[in-house]
């Protein structure tokens, strides 16, 4: 008798530990996005606070909406463009190339992978750099059988049949 009443205490207090624990997540994204968009409205002038939250905010949407990972991204590469400020750029790129991943269109993602490597490589910032390449694998990965070789420069495609 005693164990079984300590077996649905046992119980009962594991489920709401499980479902406080499950609303967590959702919180903590809720939260993210109220800061991410104060931060927007603070800065609704071109500069490089507003491209790191929009750059933030993208990533947060990227296993939600890969549209508005897409828009919300070419917002920032914009402002990036017109500030010159290539950092912004190339994490706007990145953030594009990855929502391309998602949706499997391929050459549009290798396009702007491709964009943030270079800026990545200008500004010698290896980690972001390893990122890139695991990306652009993704992506040949994705392609089915075909696989990248790196010559002169260029990526090049070769077909595994």
């Amino acid at each position: 008798m005693k164990y079984t009443k300590l077996f649905s205490f046992i119980t009962k207090a594991g489920f709401a530990i499980v479902l406080i624990l499950s609303q967590l997540p959702t919180t903590l994204y809720a939260q993210n996005f109220d800061s991410l968009y104060s931060v927007l409205r603070a800065h609704p002038g071109k500069d490089t606070t507003r491209v790191n939250a929009l750059w933030k905010l993208a990533q947060s949407y990227e296993n939600k909406s890969t549209d508005s990972m897409i828009r919300i991204a070419n917002e920032g590469l914009a402002i990036s463009k017109d500030i010159n400020y290539e950092k912004g750029e190339a994490l706007c790129n990145q953030s594009i190339g990855l929502a391309y991943l998602h949706l499997s269109e391929y050459d549009k993602s290798l396009e702007h992978y491709k964009i943030s490597q270079a800026l990545f490589e200008k500004e010698d910032n290896k980690r972001k750099l390893i990122n890139i390449y695991l990306s652009m694998g993704d992506v040949f990965i994705g392609h089915r059988g075909e696989v990248a070789a790196k010559g002169k420069g260029m990526m090049k495609m070769y077909y595994v049949g």
